[in-house]
């Protein structure tokens, strides 16, 4: 990392923003809803789509998998599951609590470290697959990030990046527009909030994730941050028919993938 790349994730807008995450995902009770979270995405016949769509990309041979951003760890579980080496790495330690939980209550191997998707703590080469699900709109730098995946992805490894934003930008402006009104009103109702997060909390984050680069970014930004991240052969594979039938089930409906960005680091 450059000394204008470390200066860029901790000052200026980009510090803000780090901040109000860091504020957001390490609250013990934002940990324990994505818990829930990600309970709700893999019941029903959810597991076996996931799991199709993962086989379908990355194969049935054992890879050594990093999960950036693993949250509560479903997704860290799902190639567990299916035979994969995994490594969950996320900035929240009541995330990961979440994560090792799950994995002792499942009955899968995966380890979780605490780490920054942005600086990542692992050696050049480390992995054959690199993943995660609507992690990348959360970060200051997604730039930043999508090189450190590179680098430690091994020669003809994957990056496979889970989104559910669609490529319509009416839908991001629309979203974005109703953030700044809730955020507002959390001003004039301080200390009456019934959300989990005290008011504070809450309406910095949702002032500051309207500003985020790549807040609801369509699959096409994230592939075009790929191709100048180095990424070869990528390519957005739509999997929203794989879903259609589980988005009916319940409450999770709309937290489903509709496509999946995919490159691969150049032998």
């Amino acid at each position: 990392m450059t000394e204008h790349e470390t200066t860029e994730t901790t000052g200026g807008p980009q510090g803000r923003l780090k901040s109000a995450a860091s504020a957001r995902w390490n609250d013990a009770r934002s940990a324990e809803m994505w818990g829930q979270y990600a309970d709700g995405v893999t019941q029903h016949d959810g597991r076996r789509a996931w799991e199709r769509v993962i086989r379908d990309i990355v194969g049935d041979d054992s890879r050594r998998v990093l999960d950036v951003g693993t949250g509560a760890g479903f997704l860290a579980g799902l190639y567990a599951q299916l035979g994969h080496d995994v490594v969950g790495c996320d900035f929240s330690e009541p995330m990961l609590e979440q994560a090792r939980e799950r994995a002792e209550r499942d009955g899968f191997d995966a380890r979780f470290t605490t780490g920054d998707a942005e600086a990542l703590p692992f050696d050049d080469a480390s992995f054959d697959v690199v993943t995660n699900r609507v992690m990348i709109w959360s970060l200051p730098n997604p730039g930043i990030a999508v090189r450190e995946w590179y680098r430690v992805l091994r020669p003809g490894g994957q990056v496979v990046l889970f989104g559910n934003h669609p490529e319509d930008p009416t839908r991001s402006l629309t979203e974005r527009a109703v953030r700044r009104l809730y955020a507002a009103s959390l001003r004039v109702r301080r200390g009456k909030s019934a959300n989990s997060l005290d008011d504070d909390t809450q309406r910095t984050w949702y002032e500051a994730k309207t500003d985020l680069p790549f807040h609801h970014a369509p699959p096409s930004k994230i592939r075009s941050l790929f191709d100048a991240a180095g990424f070869v052969d990528t390519r957005i594979v739509d999997v929203a028919e794989t879903f259609d039938q589980w988005r009916t089930l319940g409450p999770w409906r709309e937290r489903v993938p509709w496509h999946v960005v995919v490159g691969r680091k150049p032998e």
